[in-house]
């Protein structure tokens, strides 16, 4: 699913995976992970499926080493899109499928051949392209950095953009029969603003240390 392209010649690679392998299996929660390469670069993919979810989380780890390059993932539905609702900021806008890049905040929502939906959240992403046939986010991209000092041909200065270790939080929605815009906003919230403490006592004793605790005024 993951492209690398040239800016100026088109598609130049995809991501050689290994087999998947399971992590983590429960009642709650199963995970499977994979790892890929493309030129000099690494990849580790875990996907995370939650039961009762109608979504698949994509945890992806990239280790960038390309240079004039970029990386994009692409997703397809399975079906035409016929048009697309992509997050900007403050609301949302609809866009066509006509090949452009344009920017994104935080997820988009396809409207699929037929009246079904599909939906890609992904807060960590800021901008996107789309043909009918598949929808690719922009991941990172290698161009040269602009430089006060400009030198001409080759430079020990210089410095290709987006080097090294990069974290993606997606989630994708298959095509189903309604998603709505704040299903997605909330899904975006919930990634990018994890619960950092809980209190849980559900399945507890009302008194945990009878016989040792005494209420006191």
């Amino acid at each position: 699913l993951v492209t690398a392209l040239v800016f100026a010649q088109g598609l130049i690679g995809e991501v050689c995976w290994d087999s998947i392998e399971p992590l983590e299996c429960g009642p709650v929660l199963d995970i499977w992970r994979t790892r890929g390469r493309i030129g000099a670069s690494g990849l580790n993919a875990e996907w995370r499926c939650y039961s009762g979810a109608c979504h698949v989380d994509l945890h992806l780890s990239v280790d960038w080493r390309e240079q004039h390059a970029a990386l994009q993932l692409v997703y397809e539905p399975g079906t035409e899109i016929r048009h697309r609702d992509d997050g900007i900021p403050g609301t949302h806008l609809r866009r066509g499928m006509d090949g452009r890049e344009l920017p994104l905040r935080d997820a988009s929502l396809l409207h699929l051949q037929g009246g079904q939906m599909a939906a890609v959240v992904s807060p960590e992403v800021y901008s996107l392209s789309g043909s009918p046939d598949a929808l690719s986010l922009t991941l990172l991209r290698s161009p040269l950095m602009a430089h006060h000092e400009p030198h001409h041909g080759q430079s020990c200065r210089r410095v290709f953009s987006d080097q090294g270790c990069h974290e993606f939080r997606l989630r994708f929605y298959p095509p189903c029969s309604a998603l709505t815009w704040e299903e997605l906003e909330s899904a975006a919230h919930t990634l990018t603003r994890p619960v950092l403490v809980g209190d849980l006592t559900r399945g507890m004793p009302r008194r945990a240390y009878r016989g040792h605790w005494k209420p006191t005024a």
